[in-house]
């Protein structure tokens, strides 16, 4: 493939393609592509002109279609007329999550098709780093960036520019022969802080607060936020996740001084008043932790924050807690996984239960919220260990649990173990509720969870005064009136559900 152009430095469009889902999305928050900013910083830095189209930011009102699915974004035809109007050179489009492969293939093959055949399309994102083959088998994507994408991105547009053939790009994959070829290993990047801010001036940022729904924002403290990122990647093993598969196994930060720096321009520059960080494992180091919580508070920000994913446990100890909730943090999640230790070797989760318990107590103590994670019907997992789960998400102590059907995401190795096992994995395990084991049906498995969730709001509902344990100020007291009403929601939500058959007992170690 080959491009004519001239010396200068090339159009790039960068499109976060709209999301059609199968019901309804009651909870979610639309937060910024922050990975489009990152690519688009990059590109600006190297005299490109870039433009960011978050097709679902912009336009997030559902749209309801064929065969029961709701469609979030906007409708082709207007970004059609947004391609047209910027005549891009090159097109970028993320495709971060199995769900958005369709309509990510329906963007590329709408600018190829109505716009120009000639223009690149490169698609990238975390499903993009493992689906490359699925992508690129639709010939209107003529790339895919795997993995980390500033560099790989940076290279790959200087290439373009140079005019001619494209050379080999490391990290970029092409299809030939039938089959994706290239060389998709490249070395991370190291010092994070050598990376431009991000471009939030090319998204939509006062729009996403506004469109955040209902069903999220009970959870949120403060408004507006944000997203942001201190770190990449998670140093953990945990058989389950897909993280690996795009930045490998290394944990990699900023420092806490980058980071203290970019909350500060988020709060001056844009009102924010909470933050919600994405990183997949904030807490791994305990010292730079602790001086991001440092900076917060000796620089006076004035900010609530909460982290995403699971913090890690053996990290945390009660002056870190302290230090976290001073600087602005209200609500932790605590990726605990299994009550059964059997089932906890197994997904290689790395935290004893005498540790989270006493995590667990005393951040209640000092008013933090506490959630907690939970995953059952693993493919060895009996109905007896998934009762010791149910029962220890209500004695765990933490004021809230999800409670998950387990789900073999492409490129982990719990797909590869369902697989050895004779079980068909979903094509795609988010769209999923429950997943058929040597155990149980996916039916039974689902009904199990949805009996569990019942189970343990209905524990909640009987001790109302625990909240009450929270209040510090008036802001918390506000909070937890907000609160008291999703636990009600929540309870109310939860479906019932009948006892699924039990099944023959099996090992939830493979043999």
């Amino acid at each position: 493939m080959s491009i004519k152009r001239s010396e200068f430095a090339i159009r790039i469009l960068l499109v976060h393609p709209p999301r059609t889902v199968p019901e309804r999305l009651t909870e979610l928050f639309w937060g910024p592509p922050l990975g489009l900013a990152y690519l688009a910083a990059v590109a600006a830095r190297d005299g490109h002109e870039v433009s960011i189209l978050d097709a679902v930011g912009l336009y997030p009102v559902p749209l309801e279609e064929g065969r029961g699915a709701f469609r979030y974004g906007m409708e082709p035809h207007r970004i059609l007329e947004r391609v047209r109007e910027f005549e891009p050179e090159l097109m970028g489009i993320n495709c971060p999550y199995a769900t958005v492969q369709g309509d990510a293939l329906d963007l590329a093959r709408l600018v190829k098709e109505r716009y120009s055949a000639d223009v690149p399309v490169v698609m990238g994102g975390a499903h993009a780093s493992v689906a490359t083959a699925d992508l690129l088998a639709d010939p209107r994507v003529d790339m895919v960036v795997v993995g980390e994408g500033e560099v790989t991105f940076s290279e790959l547009c200087r290439a373009i520019e140079s005019g001619g053939p494209i050379p080999d790009v490391d990290g970029v994959l092409r299809m030939r022969d039938g089959a994706p070829a290239g060389n998709a290993r490249r070395d991370r990047i190291l010092d994070l802080d050598s990376l431009p801010a991000p471009r939030r001036d090319l998204l939509p940022m006062d729009t996403y607060d506004r469109i955040d729904s209902a069903g999220a924002r009970i959870n949120d403290m403060r408004h507006p936020k944000t997203s942001m990122l201190t770190s990449r990647g998670c140093p953990n093993d945990c058989i389950f996740c897909s993280i690996r598969c795009v930045w490998g196994p290394r944990w990699v930060a900023r420092s806490p001084e980058a980071v203290v720096d970019e909350i500060e321009s988020l709060v001056d520059g844009y009102g924010m008043r909470e933050l919600y960080f994405l990183d997949d494992s904030m807490t791994s180091s305990r010292k730079r932790m602790k001086r991001i919580c440092e900076l917060i508070i000796d620089r006076g920000v004035d900010i609530r924050w909460v982290p995403s994913s699971g913090v890690t446990i053996k990290s945390l100890d009660e002056e870190l807690l302290r230090l976290m909730k001073r600087s602005g943090c209200y609500r932790l999640s605590f990726g605990l996984e299994s009550g059964d230790p059997e089932v906890l070797s197994f997904i290689r989760k790395d935290y004893t239960y005498e540790q989270a318990r006493r995590v667990i107590d005393y951040a209640n103590r000092i008013g933090l919220w506490t959630v907690a994670t939970f995953i059952v019907g693993m493919p060895f997992e009996t109905r007896e260990q998934m009762e010791r789960t149910a029962r220890y998400a209500i004695e765990s102590g933490v004021d809230f649990a999800s409670i998950f059907c387990a789900a073999p995401y492409q490129g982990t190795d719990l797909y590869d173990v369902y697989v050895r096992a004779g079980l068909e994995p979903p094509p795609d395990a988010s769209l999923v509720k429950g997943v058929t084991s040597t155990c149980m049906s996916a039916e039974e498995i689902n009904a199990f969870r949805n009996a569990a969730l019942k189970r343990f709001f209905r524990n909640r509902m009987l001790r109302p005064w625990k909240p009450l344990a929270k209040i510090r100020s008036l802001e918390d007291l506000r909070y937890v009136a907000r609160v008291a009403g999703l636990m009600i929601l929540k309870a109310l939500y939860v479906k019932r559900s009948k006892p699924p058959v039990k099944p023959a007992e099996r090992s939830a170690t493979p043999g």
